[in-house]
């Protein structure tokens, strides 16, 4: 499933191309001049270890340079914990989308 999980992300990365796109340690890290959440966002794909916080310290030192707020994409099947560390750096939730395992995805349905 989460091999699904990442095919999914890698496809929505290029539905919505970023203008700079930083690799750091398995994050994307997406900048795209405030256009839209998914193009300007930290998309943290693959888990390659290290310390989170200091990966979100390094993220935030790229979007503020940016003049971008920062914004992380947390998908709790690729990154178990982040939202933790987040939420202890004084993040917010800003919209949390669940898909419903009773409801059937259509082609060109969006979740």
């Amino acid at each position: 499933m989460d091999n699904d999980i990442k095919t999914i992300e890698e496809a929505l990365f290029n539905s919505i191309p970023a203008l700079q796109t930083v690799l750091l340690g398995g994050w994307v890290i997406r900048l795209n001049r405030n256009y839209t959440y998914r193009a300007n966002c930290v998309c943290p794909l693959y888990d390659t270890g290290g310390n989170v916080t200091e990966k979100v310290k390094k993220c935030e030192e790229l979007f503020r340079r940016n003049k971008l707020p920062s914004v992380f994409k947390v998908t709790p099947a690729l990154q178990s914990g982040l939202s933790d560390v987040l939420l202890l750096l004084n993040y917010q939730k800003k919209k949390i989308i669940k898909k419903e395992p009773h409801r059937k995805i259509r082609r060109g349905s969006f979740f």
